[in-house]
């Protein structure tokens, strides 16, 4: 989950989900920073969870945060990590895809330019990042992901749509 806000106004969020982690076989958790596929997601339950916790620790948020949450056998939404004042270097492409770019949205806002997201509650479109080892890494939009037949290069944007 990526939250930006300025001057207590949410900016644009966008939720991500880790499908699978890059050499998750390396480490003992299975768990690796980077994603070996991860998509795009709308999630109202963790939304409400990461804004909730972000006021907990701010009362007037400003900056970037990026909150990392677990779901529970239960499917409560649980936070395993916040971290201010930046956007995580894995996820960043999926922080470009559909009206908003998030992060010329975030330089815009801190550089005291307009800074209005047309699509502020994240893209609703589902896209997919796909790296792996001999892989170039790229974004491709749910329906041309079983598509791929491993061609080892991918498209490094989609268009947006």
């Amino acid at each position: 989950m990526k939250i930006t806000d300025v001057r207590t106004t949410l900016l644009r969020v966008q939720a991500t989900e880790v499908l699978s982690y890059f050499a998750a076989g390396n480490n003992p958790s299975g768990i690796f920073s980077l994603s070996s596929l991860a998509k795009t997601v709308v999630a109202d339950k963790a939304l409400r969870t990461a804004l909730d916790a972000v006021r907990a620790l701010e009362r007037r948020p400003t900056g970037a945060f990026s909150v990392e949450l677990k779901e529970t056998v239960d499917g409560v939404p649980a936070i395993t990590e916040i971290n201010v004042g930046r956007f995580p270097a894995g996820i960043t492409t999926l922080l470009a895809l559909g009206k908003d770019n998030m992060v010329k949205l975030f330089v815009a806002a801190a550089t005291g330019k307009p800074a209005i997201a047309a699509e502020p509650l994240g893209c609703a479109k589902e896209y997919y990042l796909v790296r792996d080892i001999d892989l170039e890494p790229g974004i491709v939009p749910a329906a041309g992901l079983l598509k791929l037949t491993c061609p080892g290069r991918l498209p490094l944007r989609a268009k947006p749509g």
